[in-house]
């Protein structure tokens, strides 16, 4: 059956004006799963969000994951990872160190100071290889892959907090990398850069 041009004309007119007609024509015309495909696009954007967040939150994972790994491995070979610089009498834990402990139970350390030192990644007792008359030292080490800013500024927070005790302190920072921001604070705060690679060289 031929439609006029004017028919058709008239029958666009009427789609226009009538949401209901256009619904029904719509339906009749199109299959069901085309009608659903707006549905189903809204749902695989609702998916694809769920997907991204999953996956960020796996690379947090990980990472954290990696770091745990570098430490236990640098606590392992400590010797060789920082015995060119520093002659190593014993390993320290923070929470039996005497002057720690006396200094806490004292009320000279506050709890949120010993929160914070408890966090140190490496902490050693030992004196600088080539300054043997210097004294020995609390040699406190916060680690990262890729040293940045955040890691000199803490490795330089709690060695002010050790030393305010009266406890000679030596702050380092050391990893696989530093970024320059980072190199520069650690030259500006007095922070020791056992960092292998003297520069960030990107993404790493």
């Amino acid at each position: 059956m031929a439609f006029t041009t004017a028919e058709i004309d008239e029958f666009i007119a009427a789609l226009q004006q009538d949401p209901q007609l256009r619904d029904r024509v719509r339906n009749a015309i199109l299959a069901d799963d085309f009608l659903a495909l707006p549905g189903i696009v809204r749902q695989l954007g609702e998916d694809l969000r769920a997907l991204v967040a999953e996956v960020r939150s796996m690379r947090g994972d990980l990472g954290r994951i990696t770091g745990r790994l570098y430490e236990f491995e640098y606590d392992h070979k400590l010797d060789a990872r920082i015995g060119r610089h520093f002659k190593i009498r014993r390993d320290v834990s923070m929470p039996d160190y005497p002057p720690i402990d006396e200094a806490y139970t004292s009320g000279r350390l506050s709890d949120s100071e010993w929160d914070d030192l408890m966090r140190i990644d490496v902490a050693v007792i030992g004196r600088p290889r080539r300054k043997p008359d210097d004294p020995e030292s609390v040699i406190l080490i916060e680690l990262s892959i890729v040293v940045d800013t955040s890691d000199v500024a803490r490795a330089a927070r709690r060695a002010a907090i050790i030393e305010r005790l009266g406890i000679p302190v030596i702050p380092c920072v050391d990893g696989e990398v530093i970024t320059p921001e980072a190199q520069a604070l650690a030259k500006q705060e007095r922070v020791m850069a056992l960092v292998r690679k003297a520069t960030y060289p990107g993404d790493y």
